[in-house]
């Protein structure tokens, strides 16, 4: 994007200036993180825990762990995977694209397909 960009400006062709008060402000976030008491050491306690936390918890450990972590992972499935070697299920919550559900779905297909596992 750059690159397009750079070569438009050297073109020097049609330059363009957004209207005073439409000017493209760059903006930075600022996240805190603060412990909840949900605690999961197994699959039951962890949809247990699903079903109470925020959707700015659920917000972090979908969206923010993959930026933070570095691995374009979500912590629940390196949870899923590491700690408890559930390794399908950890691989079937990966595949899914959280950009294609809202917080509460996004709660809600976890739930069902962690329930399915215990099942």
């Amino acid at each position: 994007m750059v690159a397009t960009i750079e070569e438009h400006i050297l073109k020097g062709t049609n330059s363009r200036e957004a209207m005073p008060g439409r000017e493209f402000s760059f903006m930075k976030s600022v996240s805190f993180v603060i412990s909840t008491p949900y605690i999961a050491h197994d699959l039951r306690e962890f949809v247990e825990a699903l079903r109470k936390i925020s959707l700015g918890s659920l917000y972090f450990h979908v969206f923010e762990s993959r930026l933070r972590l570095g691995k374009g992972l979500n912590d629940f499935t390196i949870w899923l995977q590491d700690s408890l070697g559930e390794n399908e299920l950890g691989d079937e919550i990966a595949r899914l694209d959280p950009y294609t559900y809202t917080l509460e779905g996004l709660r809600s297909t976890f739930i069902q397909l962690i329930e399915r596992r215990i099942q």
